[in-house]
């Protein structure tokens, strides 16, 4: 049972490894509530018939925020005010979030290519300074001895 097991680390450590070194780092964004703020998704190099903007809260699905197929590129109804606004200048996505709220934090990336060969790039955490509110439940447990 040992030798199978050193057999498979010493096989698959190297491909975890090299796996590991592929994968592009996420950035961290840090705001004041209020600011605006702008992300921005480097396209370039990529054969593209979809673009997402997503977003990830911290212990949350995963939500679309927007989408652009062929050309279009509508906000997702959940993302429709005038706080979000999605922009194309050459090979760059640009996703602006103005008047920045705690809501707004999470992880936000882009995905883009093609039906048989997609890409999720352009990660950042976006952090909103602000106040955090910790509540600590204690229970006291009474034991009677009889």
């Amino acid at each position: 049972m040992t030798l199978k097991l050193t057999v498979f680390i010493l096989l698959f450590t190297p491909a975890l490894i090299l796996a590991a070194d592929l994968l592009p780092p996420i950035s961290l964004t840090a705001v004041e509530p209020g600011d605006n703020v702008t992300l921005v998704c480097n396209v370039s190099g990529v054969e593209m018939k979809y673009f997402y903007w997503h977003k990830q809260p911290l212990g949350h699905m995963v939500q679309t925020v927007a989408k652009v197929i062929r050309g279009q590129s509508p906000i997702s109804d959940e993302y429709k005010d005038s706080r979000f606004t999605v922009i194309k200048k050459a090979s760059q996505y640009f996703l602006t979030i103005r008047n920045v709220s705690k809501e707004h934090e999470a992880t936000y990336f882009c995905h883009t290519g093609t039906d048989y060969s997609p890409k999720f790039s352009g990660g950042t955490f976006l952090f909103v300074n602000g106040k955090f509110f910790f509540f600590n439940l204690s229970v006291s447990l009474i034991t009677f001895n009889f």
